[in-house]
């Protein structure tokens, strides 16, 4: 009894056991397939993505276009730079003028010295007369407003570039002998000018012989001075000050001028293209008026 139970059960298992391995079976046949599919698919070459020739097109259109316009862009905006440096140079003096007529402003003082150096920028020229009006309308101011001084300077040192020195030398007849003594209030750290004069076998009658003193130099040096001066003396480059200092018929070129407002006595001294270091006094500001007035100066300052 016990034999014909048991049969049964073993048989059961049995198939049991079987129908899971055919399960088993078929899901491995199917992982299989898709393992197969999957490489199937990264053994084949890559799809050929160039672009299509349409779009290479259309990107050089757009790309030389871009070129194009960036280049016109370019040209227009050179072309509408000079016009308004010349549409500058047009309203400069009118600017100039309107800036100075309030001097006491700093910031017309800052406007008007932008309009300067930007005229020497683009190489536009001035009236001169209009720098000299203005320019001594902000030396006059720059006693209450001390920004206009540097500007006053800047205007003077820009006159002097339109000076010359056209003076008459009147000769009489005196052997030359000796040599004459140049005198320089030196800029420490600053070369001084170089001298040029002409001598010949006469001489300039006593009032016309170009001195280079030391005021209060002693009497006999200034009368050899008077009788061994030259023709003319021209002083080029370097640094020099104007502190105690007697010249007469000098020309000063390219010359680096300082000042501080000490005695001194200029009598026709040209300055031609110089620049303009003074100290801010009374002094000083009287001796840039002249320098706006006249390419020649004369000048005394007896107390300081």
């Amino acid at each position: 009894m016990c034999a014909s139970v048991c049969t049964p059960l073993i048989e059961d298992d049995a198939l049991a056991q079987s129908d899971d391995i055919k399960g088993l079976e078929t899901q491995c046949s199917n992982i299989r397939e898709r393992l197969g599919k999957i490489e199937g698919r990264l053994d084949q070459p890559p799809r050929d993505r160039s672009a299509h020739p349409l779009f290479v097109a259309f990107v050089s259109i757009i790309g030389v276009g871009l070129i194009g316009y960036w280049g016109w862009l370019g040209v227009e905006i050179y072309n509408q730079g000079k016009d308004i440096a010349k549409i500058q140079t047009v309203l400069s003096p009118q600017l100039i003028k309107d800036d100075a007529s309030n001097p006491d402003n700093p910031r017309s003082a800052k406007e008007a010295l932008r309009l300067l150096h930007s005229a020497v920028d683009h190489g536009n020229q001035i009236d001169p007369k209009i720098v000299s009006e203005a320019g001594e309308k902000f030396v006059l101011a720059s006693s209450r407003n001390p920004s206009a001084w540097q500007t006053g300077l800047e205007f003077a040192a820009y006159r002097s570039k339109f000076n010359s020195s056209p003076r008459i030398v009147h000769m009489m007849a005196m052997p030359t002998s000796g040599s004459a003594v140049y005198f320089f209030h030196e800029i420490a750290g600053m070369a001084h000018p170089s001298v040029s004069a002409v001598h010949g076998t006469n001489v300039p009658i006593p009032g016309d012989t170009a001195l280079m003193l030391r005021l209060g130099m002693d009497k006999s040096n200034e009368q050899d001075q008077l009788a061994y001066g030259a023709f003319e003396t021209i002083a080029s480059g370097g640094a020099l000050s104007l502190d105690h200092v007697y010249y007469r018929h000098v020309t000063l070129e390219n010359v680096e001028v300082h000042y501080s407002g000490k005695p001194m006595i200029l009598e026709d001294v040209v300055f031609i293209n110089c620049k303009f270091i003074f100290d801010n006094t009374d002094p000083s500001r009287k001796l840039t008026q002249n320098l706006l007035a006249d390419s020649s100066v004369s000048f005394s300052q007896t107390a300081g």
